[in-house]
């Protein structure tokens, strides 16, 4: 799902469903978020639907998105 939002180049997992992930830039908008946007990290809890990104130092965040899934026919 996070390959739908953005770029990234690596990640860890924290936990079960929560991934961080490094050098990220946006390929879409988002909510008070233009596509092209970079950070220095993004957290997702796929658990919670949080969507966090970091400043560059890692200790603050700068922008938190509620995640919600849509399904779409195929």
């Amino acid at each position: 799902m996070e390959q739908q939002l953005f770029k990234n180049n690596g990640w860890d997992q924290q936990d079960t469903m929560a991934f961080t992930f490094y050098n990220v830039q946006t390929i879409v908008d988002l909510p008070n978020t233009p596509s092209g946007t970079r950070f220095a990290v993004a957290d997702v809890d796929y658990s919670t639907g949080i969507l966090q990104f970091w400043n560059e130092a890692g200790d603050t965040v700068v922008h938190t998105i509620q995640l919600k899934l849509q399904a779409e026919a195929s």
